[in-house]
């Protein structure tokens, strides 16, 4: 058997009136199993456990289903943090993660339940490890929201010519051939104008993303970690 750690946000029920990931599983008779573990806000923490197959075509096939994503055992510990912290907003017993004081087990115990090893002063390394691939999460899909078929198209010609001089001549041979296609597509002031707008824009997301990033590395509490935002 093998275990991914994954975070995933439930959809709403669709015509086939499944929503929660569990509930899911059983409806597709998969052998993978799902745990949650602890939520925050709506989306759900947990484990898959499956064999090895099974689960991998499980986690593709509910990427884009529940925009599920899967986490380090590292990220996974550090998101779990927050729930055994001190809670500090409204006092509402519903709010999603909040575990009063008196029932908060201990954190390397309860991780160690779920296959995670964690020393007692791990907390804020890895709440940064989870902060780190949060912000990742972001720029990525405000990269690709932002983005139309063009900018996708100059991402992938920018990335072929950066390659092609390392390229075998079978490779460049394949690459020549698509790229008279393209020509005959894009005109060259079209090929210059969206290539330009991409690096543009990726610069741009890039400068926040790493300015974000800067800021959890100097942080030194777990308040200020989760106090970093995506600007």
């Amino acid at each position: 058997m093998s275990r991914f750690y994954i975070k995933y946000i439930p959809p709403r029920r669709g015509l086939d009136m499944v929503e929660y990931l569990g509930d899911y599983l059983a409806s597709v008779n998969s052998t993978v199993k799902f745990s949650p573990c602890f939520y925050d806000s709506l989306a759900v923490f947990g484990v898959l456990e499956g064999s090895g197959d099974e689960l991998s075509r499980v986690i593709r096939a509910i990427e884009p289903r529940h925009s599920a994503v899967r986490y380090s055992s590292e990220e996974f510990a550090g998101a779990s943090v927050h729930a055994f912290q001190p809670y500090t907003g409204t006092e509402d017993p519903e709010e999603p993660g909040y575990i009063a004081p008196a029932d908060r087990p201990n954190w390397v115990t309860w991780l160690a339940g779920m296959g995670i090893t964690v020393v007692e002063g791990d907390q804020i390394p890895r709440a940064k490890d989870y902060k780190y691939s949060l912000l990742k999460e972001i720029a990525k899909k405000k990269f690709y929201d932002d983005n139309d078929s063009i900018a996708d198209l100059s991402k992938s010609v920018m990335a072929i010519v950066v390659h092609y001089p390392d390229m075998s001549q079978s490779d460049k041979d394949l690459v020549d051939a698509q790229v008279a296609i393209l020509k005959q597509i894009y005109t060259k002031d079209v090929a210059i104008s969206g290539l330009t707008e991409l690096t543009s824009h990726l610069s741009n997301i890039l400068v926040a993303y790493y300015t974000a990033k800067l800021t959890v590395e100097a942080a030194e509490t777990i308040e200020e970690i989760n106090a970093v935002v995506y600007e």
